[in-house]
C-alpha cells in the first residue's frame, strides 16, 4: 500500500518538467509552442497508427484472435473515440495517452497566448480539486444510497484533471525559481515527506483508492523544486541514450514486449523460465537497437528538433530520461511476461511509467 500511495507522484511530476522548460525558454513563446505542438502532433499520430497496424497483426494474424474487420470495429467504437477525443484514452496503445494529454495541454497554452490571456495559467491548477473530490462525493453519494459507480481511470488521468495543471505549476515554479533557489534544498525533502504522510493518512482514514491523493501534489511539487535546485554528476553514456534515444524506445519498446510473449507463449516450461529471466534485457537491447537505427537514419534532425539545439541540453537530465525509460521497459515486460506475485514492484516501476523523453 505505502509503494502504491508514493508511487502516484511520478505522473504529474513529467507534465511539470515539461511545463518547467516550456517557460525556461528564452525565445518567443508562441514559435515554441508552435514547434512543440507540431512535434507532439507528429509523434501522436505515427504512434497510434503504428499500434494500430501492430495490433491487426498481432491480434488477427500471429494469436489469430479476431479478423482485421473485428479490429477494426473495436477501434472505432463509439465509446472508443470518445475516450480517444475527450480522455487521450488510446486504444491499442494505452501508453500513449500522455501524448495527447500534453499535446491538449500546449494547444490550450497556444489559444491562451493568441488571445492574451496566457497570465490566466495560474487558475488551471485549481481543476485538481476536481480530481481530487470526485471520487469523495461519488463514495459518499454511493455510500447513502448502496449503489456502486465506477468510473474509468481515464476520466481523471486526462489532459484536463491532470496534464494541464500540472504544465501550469511547472511554468509558475519557473517563475518563481530565482526565490525558490534561495531556500535551503532539506527544505522541500521535509516537505516532500510531508506529502507522503498526508497521502498515506487519506488512503488509510478515507479509503481512497485512486491516481492522484491530495498528498501526492505536495509531493510532486517539492520533489521537483529540491531537483531543480540541486546539481548532480553526468554520465555521458546514459546521457546519449535519454538525449537521442529515449522518445522512440518509450514508443516502440511494446512492440518487442508483444513479441517476446508470443515466442514464451510458444515456448515449452524448461525453456520457458531461462529465456524469462533475460527477456527484460532482450527487450531492452533491441529497443536500444532499433533506436540507434533511427537515429542514424535521422542524421541532421531527431524528432523536429534542430541539432543544434539538441547539442544545448544538459547531459544529467539525459542520464535521469536514460534510467527512467530503461525503468518502462522493465515494467512492462515484469507485468506482461512474467507471473510474478511482486506486485509492489511492478507497482514501484509503473510510477516511472511516464515518457521521460517529453
Amino acid at each position: 500500500m505505502i509503494v502504491n500511495v508514493i508511487a502516484r507522484f511520478a505522473v504529474p511530476l513529467f507534465f511539470i518538467v515539461s511545463g518547467f522548460f516550456l517557460q525556461n525558454n528564452s525565445g518567443d513563446i508562441n514559435c515554441l509552442l508552435n514547434r512543440k505542438i507540431l512535434k507532439i502532433l507528429k509523434l501522436s499520430i505515427s504512434s497510434i497508427v503504428f499500434y494500430w497496424c501492430w495490433g491487426a497483426v498481432l491480434h488477427c494474424f500471429i494469436l489469430q484472435e479476431m479478423t482485421i474487420l473485428a479490429w477494426i470495429k473495436s477501434l472505432i467504437s463509439f465509446r472508443n473515440i470518445i475516450g480517444l477525443i475527450f480522455m487521450n484514452s488510446v486504444p491499442g496503445g494505452g501508453h500513449l495517452w500522455f501524448l495527447l494529454a500534453l499535446l491538449y495541454s500546449y494547444i490550450v497554452l497556444k489559444i491562451l497566448n493568441c488571445i492574451d490571456k496566457y497570465k490566466y495559467i495560474v487558475y488551471f491548477p485549481a481543476l485538481l480539486i476536481f480530481t481530487i473530490l470526485i471520487p469523495d462525493l461519488l463514495q459518499i453519494y454511493c455510500y447513502y444510497t448502496g449503489s456502486t459507480i465506477d468510473l474509468p481511470i481515464s476520466m481523471f488521468r486526462n489532459w484536463l484533471f491532470e496534464g494541464l495543471p500540472f504544465v501550469s505549476i511547472g511554468i509558475i515554479i519557473n517563475k518563481v525559481y530565482i526565490k525558490l533557489s534561495r531556500l535551503k534544498p532539506n527544505i522541500f525533502i521535509c516537505i516532500g515527506i510531508a506529502g507522503v504522510v498526508i497521502s498515506l493518512l487519506e488512503r488509510i482514514f478515507l479509503r481512497k483508492n485512486m491516481d492522484l491523493y491530495f498528498g501526492t501534489i505536495i509531493l510532486v511539487v517539492a520533489a521537483f523544486i529540491y531537483c531543480v535546485i540541486k546539481t548532480g554528476e553526468k554520465l555521458y553514456i546514459l546521457g546519449n541514450i535519454g538525449k537521442n534515444m529515449s522518445t522512440t524506445i518509450y514508443i516502440y519498446h511494446y512492440v518487442f514486449v508483444d513479441v517476446m510473449w508470443v515466442i514464451l507463449s510458444a515456448m515449452n516450461n524448461n525453456y520457458n523460465k531461462i529465456i524469462s529471466c533475460i527477456a527484460p534485457f532482450i527487450v531492452w537491447m533491441l529497443s536500444i537497437l532499433f533506436a540507434y537505427t533511427i537515429q542514424n537514419i535521422k542524421k541532421i534532425k531527431i524528432y523536429g528538433i534542430d541539432k543544434e539545439i539538441s547539442d544545448k541540453r544538459d547531459p544529467h537530465l539525459d542520464t535521469m530520461k536514460a534510467i527512467l525509460i530503461y525503468l518502462v521497459v522493465l515494467g512492462h515486460c515484469l507485468s506482461n511476461l512474467f507471473d510474478i506475485h511482486a506486485q509492489w514492484l511492478i507497482i514501484m516501476i509503473y510510477s516511472f511509467h511516464m515518457p521521460a523523453c517529453l
